[in-house]
């Protein structure tokens, strides 16, 4: 059964648009390893909006660096329209595993939404307080005074009956 690790729910005050050329996310660092599957983030739609992505992606210096670890589609049609919004899961097909004390980002990819027709990402801007990660802008600028709305769903990785991680993965030793 999927259980919620890392989140930042609280202090919805404002929010970034999803739209063609603007790329944004929010950096989370687990405390336990698990195998990530979903992820929930709180949206609003305005007028009809396009495919969108949501990904996790390694960091670097605190910024989203490399290629996608997982990613889901961003499903806006049920999400209230602006200024209203609503938690939506977003599946990450078969996830990933994400290790212990490492900082990853969820990358959010725009579809070709403009003005009139994007999807809305909400977040806190008055006082963030997620000590884990912080919002960003692409993958040049971070913002420590930001935090977007998230939850990452998953499921506990099982201890290995002996001998190293690996070994056990190989042999599918696990209790």
């Amino acid at each position: 059964m999927a259980q919620r690790f890392e989140y930042y729910n609280t202090g919805n005050d404002s929010w970034c648009t999803l739209k063609n050329g603007y790329t944004w996310g929010q950096t989370f660092t687990p405390a336990i390893a698990h195998k990530i599957t979903s992820v929930k983030i709180r949206i609003y739609k305005y007028g009809t909006p396009p495919t969108d992505i949501i990904a996790v992606r390694a960091t670097s210096g605190g910024l989203p660096t490399g290629g996608d670890l997982c990613s889901g589609i961003i499903d806006s049609s049920g999400a209230p329209a602006f200024p209203n919004s609503a938690w939506v899961e977003i599946s990450l097909g078969v996830g990933t595993i994400l290790l212990p004390g490492v900082m990853y980002a969820l990358y959010a990819y725009p579809g070709n939404g403009d003005t009139n027709n994007h999807t809305g990402w909400t977040m806190d801007e008055t006082s963030p307080t997620y000590a884990g990660g912080h919002g960003f802008i692409g993958t040049t600028t971070i913002r420590t005074d930001w935090d977007f709305m998230f939850e990452e769903w998953g499921e506990p990785i099982a201890k290995p009956l002996a001998g190293n991680l690996t070994k056990a993965l190989v042999q599918g030793a696990y209790i």
